[in-house]
């Protein structure tokens, strides 16, 4: 496994094993929530944290986003902030199993290279058209690519059940803010909080447009 994953997603997966084991053997009860993508809140579109895709966002918006990784149907789900934290607050008091997960994510967030494209749409930039096979970004040296190998395995057409998240957010009054709406919300205030002016870029690179020397990754 670690082979295959890396060490990051590895270790993690590992350990979400372990403490649905050991949970149930101390009568402890255990509710796990796997949010999508987090980004900003349904109407101020503020974050607070510039990890997952904001990096992306950046690259997009000072032109250092050339090419993207993955395949037209590439699924990097997304959740509000304000709607995530509405389903953890109600879990508590819903949840009678031993073991309960919830997986909470808009299933209407676009395939990514639609995702981008509309965000370029609102900041008002050219959205990239090339997308590289993941496996092929992943054989070309990093040195050239500066992108972390083990962020690919993040890059999947998989679709998930949100059902008992679903349940979760009717309970709470809640359901999924429009998701381009919000993708253009965050995506304008990030722009104003966090990103600089545009600025003649360092080289790209392909498969996330990450400069060689960038530690930030989706």
């Amino acid at each position: 496994m670690y082979r295959a994953l890396g060490p990051y997603e590895a270790s993690k997966t590992e350990g979400d094993a372990a403490v649905r084991v050991l949970a149930p053997e101390l009568g402890v009860p255990l509710t796990v929530v796997n949010p999508g993508v987090v980004i900003g809140h349904s109407q101020t579109g503020e974050a607070g944290q510039y990890i997952g895709l904001a990096p992306l966002v950046e690259q997009l918006r000072t032109g250092r986003l050339p090419a993207l990784a993955g395949t037209r149907r590439t699924f990097v789900p997304v959740v509000a902030v304000d709607h995530l934290a509405a389903v953890i607050a109600v879990a508590p008091d819903h949840d009678t199993a031993p073991v309960q997960l919830h997986t909470v994510l808009d299933p209407a967030t676009p395939p990514l290279p639609e995702l981008v494209a509309l965000v370029a749409r609102r900041l008002g930039v050219r959205a990239p058209r090339v997308v590289l096979p993941t496996g092929l970004v992943r054989r070309l040296p990093r040195a050239l690519t500066g992108v972390e190998p083990e962020a690919l395995t993040f890059l999947t057409e998989d679709r998930y059940d949100t059902a008992s998240a679903d349940a979760l957010a009717r309970a709470a009054g809640r359901a999924h803010p429009p998701v381009e709406e919000l993708l253009g919300r965050w995506a304008l205030r990030l722009a104003a909080d966090r990103l600089p002016a545009a600025a003649p870029a360092p080289r790209t690179t392909p498969g996330t447009g990450a400069t060689p020397d960038s530690d930030s990754g989706a």
